[in-house]
């Protein structure tokens, strides 16, 4: 198959195993520069233009991952805002403020900080597409986890709205 990709420049967050890494896989068989990021130092067999170590639930991870994005490509056509973990696992009734933290820091936060992050420069830079994958978790009931991301993304799309009309930027979100 062509996606026609040979010049897009994708960026896949949590992109060192699971779907991060077959969504990186199959953007580089399809010839796109990809730009993986997580945890690990390395994406494996990905091939990738460039891999960003970077925790993204950290605080100024996500305007690292932008600079050194921009100074190595110059821009970034699509973003795959794929990260989510569902530890420390612990069920509702027997959860603290600070499980809250910990889930809604990985689940949730980075979707906010990376989204932020890219649009900008997107927008800048022309356009672009944002899509959001969900942890798996989302599927098992966990309360919150999937709503919580529509929840983001729907406004999220209102408030690009406009950009979208001058600059064909668009939002995917994928349960």
């Amino acid at each position: 198959m062509d996606l026609h990709l040979h010049d897009t420049v994708c960026v896949v967050t949590g992109s060192t195993g699971g779907i991060g890494l077959e969504v990186a896989l199959l953007l580089a068989a399809e010839g796109a520069p990809v730009v993986t990021t997580g945890r690990a130092t390395t994406a494996p067999g990905v091939g990738e233009t460039l891999h960003v170590p970077a925790d993204l639930a950290e605080r100024g991870e996500a305007e690292r991952l932008v600079r050194e994005v921009e100074q190595r490509l110059g821009r970034v056509d699509v973003l795959v805002n794929n990260v989510g973990d569902f530890h420390p696992l612990v069920r509702f009734a027997k959860s603290t403020p600070e499980s809250w933290d910990a889930m809604y820091q990985i689940n949730l936060r980075h979707f906010f900080s990376v989204t932020r992050a890219f649009l900008q420069p997107m927008i800048d830079s022309g356009g672009g597409s944002i899509v959001n994958f969900h942890s798996v978790e989302g599927m098992r009931g966990y309360p919150g986890e999937q709503a919580s991301k529509q929840l983001f993304a729907q406004p999220l799309a209102l408030t690009i709205w406009p950009h979208m009309q001058l600059s064909q930027l668009k939002a995917i979100v994928h349960p």
